[in-house]
C-alpha cells in the first residue's frame, strides 16, 4: 500500500515535470523559429549586398572599358591631325601642334582624375559593403553557433533531469520486481507443500478407508 501511494504521488510529480518541460520546449521552439526569422533577414540583406557588389563591379568594368575607348579614339584623332600638319603652313602647323598637345593634355588629365575619382568611390563603396558582407556572414555564424550550444546545453540538462527524476523510480522498480519474484517464489514453495500433503492425506484416506473395508467383511464373515 505504501509502495503505490508514493508511485502515484511520483507519477504525478513526473507529470507536473514534463508538462513543465513541454512548456519550456514550446518556448524553445518559439525562440528558434525567431532566430530563424532573423537569419532569413541577414541572408536577404547579405543577397542584397552581394547583388550591389556585383553591380559596383559592373560599373567599374564599364569605367574602365569607357577609358579604353576614349583612349583608343584619342589616338586616332592624334594619328589624324599629324597626318594633316605636313599639308598645313608652318604657323598653322606650330598653332595645331601647340593647341592640339595642350587639348590632348588637358582632356586627359581632366579624364584621368575622374577616373581616379569614380574609381576610387567605386572601390571604397566595394569595400565598404565587402566588409558589411563579411560582418553579417560572421555573426550570422557566430549567432547560430552560440545558439546551437546554448540549445545543447539545454537539452544535456534536461536528459540530466529526466535521469535524476527516473532513476529512484527504476531503483523502487527493480526493488518491487525482487519482492514480485519473492512472492512468485513463495507462492510456488506454498503450492508444492499443499499437493505434497494432499497426496499424503490422500493416500492415507486410501489406506483408512482400504482397513475399513477388510474391517467390515470380517464383520460380515462372523
Amino acid at each position: 500500500m505504501f509502495y503505490g501511494i508514493a508511485s502515484i504521488s511520483e507519477v504525478y510529480g513526473l507529470h507536473a515535470k514534463n508538462k513543465r518541460l513541454a512548456d519550456e520546449r514550446s518556448q524553445l521552439t518559439n525562440q528558434n523559429t525567431n532566430l530563424y526569422g532573423d537569419y532569413e533577414r541577414i541572408w536577404d540583406e547579405i543577397a542584397r549586398i552581394r547583388l550591389e557588389l556585383a553591380e559596383y563591379k559592373a560599373r567599374e568594368e564599364r569605367l574602365l572599358a569607357e577609358k579604353e575607348f576614349l583612349l583608343k579614339v584619342q589616338e586616332r584623332e592624334v594619328v589624324e591631325i599629324n597626318k594633316l600638319l605636313p599639308i598645313s603652313s608652318f604657323d598653322a602647323r606650330q598653332f595645331f601642334e601647340n593647341d592640339i598637345a595642350l587639348a590632348v593634355k588637358d582632356i586627359k588629365l581632366e579624364y584621368e582624375t575622374s577616373y581616379k575619382l569614380r574609381r576610387g568611390e567605386v572601390t571604397s563603396l566595394y569595400q565598404q559593403k565587402l566588409d558589411e558582407l563579411s560582418t553579417l556572414a560572421q555573426r550570422a555564424s557566430s549567432d547560430e553557433s552560440r545558439y546551437r550550444r546554448d540549445q545543447i546545453a539545454k537539452m544535456e540538462n534536461m536528459i540530466g533531469d529526466l535521469r535524476m527524476n527516473f532513476r529512484p523510480l527504476e531503483d523502487k522498480n527493480q526493488t518491487l520486481e525482487k519482492q514480485y519474484k519473492q512472492l512468485q517464489d513463495s507462492i510456488k514453495t506454498d503450492e508444492d507443500r499443499f499437493e505434497a500433503e494432499k497426496r499424503r492425506r490422500d493416500g492415507e484416506y486410501k489406506d483408512a478407508l482400504a482397513r475399513y473395508q477388510r474391517l467390515v467383511s470380517r464383520i460380515l464373515e462372523w
